[in-house]
């Protein structure tokens, strides 16, 4: 993996309904604001606008309550001109997280998966590594921030491969909506006194 990455991005979330807000690693301009629906009937879980809260949304990821899997799409589904089509991130693992998914860069569909890590990215837990599977390469990292003093800190993703903007935003989107997804599942283990987590590398 190379030691400097291709594209940063910092990840910060509000605590009113837990959006997100995206910008790069030196500028606090966002990128996109992600809007956070907790369970809205037909809406997707995660909108990525950009710029800002009323831009256009240029992807989406929906989790499903009871359900493993994450289906995740770029474009906007209210447009009906933007014919949508989702790829679904399923997780595979048994006592590991790992979640497998496919992204077609122009010659075909290639698979990749985001796996937990303690070898890789900052912070003391919860980061993740996404691999090629095919070569096994370290393609990108999202790395969670665990800082008390920052509560208000996500994360940062570091993307090492030059593949173009549209394979950086399905990259963000499945970083961020697997990191939604465990946060949602330590609220809930929390809540009910319970307690979880898998390995990594």
């Amino acid at each position: 993996m190379p030691s400097t990455p291709q594209v940063s991005y910092n990840i910060t979330h509000t605590f009113w309904k837990h959006s997100y807000e995206v910008s790069g690693p030196n500028s606090n301009q966002a990128l996109f604001y992600v809007e956070n629906s907790h369970w809205t009937p037909g809406k997707p879980t995660l909108s990525f606008h950009e710029g800002h809260e009323n831009g256009p949304i240029k992807g989406v990821a929906r989790l499903a309550k009871m359900s493993h899997s994450i289906d995740c799409g770029l474009g906007d589904p209210s447009d009906p001109a933007a014919r949508i089509a989702y790829e679904t991130m399923t997780n595979i693992g048994f006592m590991k997280t790992r979640y497998m998914f496919k992204v077609d860069r122009g010659h075909g569909p290639e698979t990749f998966l985001w796996k937990k890590t303690h070898t890789h990215g900052t912070g003391l837990a919860n980061n993740y590594k996404m691999v090629n599977d095919a070569s096994q390469k370290v393609v990108a990292v999202f790395s969670s921030a665990t800082n008390p003093f920052s509560p208000s800190k996500a994360g940062r993703l570091d993307i090492y491969v030059d593949y173009g903007e549209r394979f950086n935003l399905m990259t963000l989107i499945t970083g961020i909506a697997l990191h939604e997804k465990q946060r949602r599942a330590r609220a809930a283990a929390g809540a009910s006194g319970g307690g979880g987590g898998g390995g990594g590398a």
